[in-house]
């Protein structure tokens, strides 16, 4: 095996979350997994799926017991942890208006590695997109840029929003810090 990025100091945890639908894309969750635990051992993968879906999976879990953990859905306080402790968060949606995954991982600082579906567009930054029908070994290859770097991934939309909330408490001569 080899290990990824350079610049990265420690192992990196990326989670995934797929729901019971197929709109998550779970040939192509498995398919990037399968390539980045494969060719990289600086990586653990977190798949949050309900346990009557994770039969994709399950090979995953045998060949790379070290590196790769399903979990099934849990209570809202302990996803706040398992968010806590992740790097990145991969998701391989066809389409979602708007994914309270990516939502609650972008308020908390978390980039959010996303196939370009409608719902994404307007709240990742175009960096961070991928086209669902990419390459396995591509989308691989971009996670890999990103994921050791500490630039802007949301997108202008969101960040005007968080500029406009920033003016309106300046307004209201509050330290922003507080809230």
């Amino acid at each position: 095996m080899v290990m990824g990025n350079k610049a990265l100091k420690q192992r990196k945890t990326i989670l995934w979350f797929g729901s019971n639908t197929n709109r998550k894309n779970w040939y192509l969750a498995k398919n990037i997994f399968q390539r980045l635990l494969t060719d990289y051992d600086d990586f653990f993968v977190k798949a949050i799926i309900k346990s009557e879906n994770n039969k994709i999976f399950v090979n995953l879990k045998e060949y790379f017991p070290n590196s790769f953990n399903m979990i099934d859905f849990i209570p809202k306080s302990e996803f706040e942890e398992i968010l806590k402790g992740a790097d990145m968060i991969l998701s391989t949606s066809f389409r979602e208006v708007n994914s309270t995954l990516i939502l609650e991982s972008l308020a908390r600082g978390k980039p959010v590695f996303s196939s370009a579906f409608p719902g994404a567009l307007d709240t990742i930054h175009q960096d961070y997109l991928f086209k669902w029908n990419d390459s396995p070994d591509h989308i691989v290859n971009q996670l890999i840029n990103k994921i050791g770097k500490s630039e802007l991934f949301t997108s202008s939309v969101v960040e005007q929003y968080i500029n406009q909330k920033r003016k309106a408490i300046s307004f209201l001569n509050c330290d922003y810090n507080d809230i």
